[in-house]
């Protein structure tokens, strides 16, 4: 463990795995390469992926649930990330599963670069602890 940063992302061994360097991609984000080698996102350096909430079949899919959180800092951030290759005849199916898994109703936004295209949502909502402070 010496030789890694000091952050969680670097002292949780499964989500070291996926971690290109341990340098900084621009600050507070290392870079992320998935399992399939599909793609790369930049990576909080307070996040971890559980292993429980990692899927991969092959090269054409995978699933990738990750946690940010602070206690001190008061915040909680989940990232859930979809990854296939099935083609436009699963999109609206796939699409569908990970608004049922999150409970997230709305559209959408689609981006496109020369080899994929990516779906992205945002879904925010404020906690209050049993404290009944925000």
């Amino acid at each position: 463990m010496e030789d890694y940063p000091e952050t969680k992302v670097f002292q949780d061994e499964f989500t070291r795995e996926f971690l290109v360097s341990t340098e900084e991609e621009e600050k507070g984000y290392y870079l992320f390469e998935s399992g399939t080698g599909g793609y790369q996102v930049l990576f909080p350096k307070n996040a971890v992926i559980s292993d429980k909430f990692y899927e991969k079949n092959g090269e054409r899919f995978e699933s990738v649930t990750f946690e940010d959180y602070s206690v001190d800092e008061n915040y909680y951030i989940s990232h859930d990330l979809t990854f296939s290759v099935y083609g436009e005849k699963f999109l609206e199916g796939s699409l569908g599963l990970l608004s049922s898994k999150l409970s997230y109703e709305g559209d959408y936004q689609e981006m496109e670069t020369n080899a994929t295209e990516i779906y992205y949502a945002q879904k925010s909502k404020e906690f209050e602890s049993s404290e009944g402070k925000k």
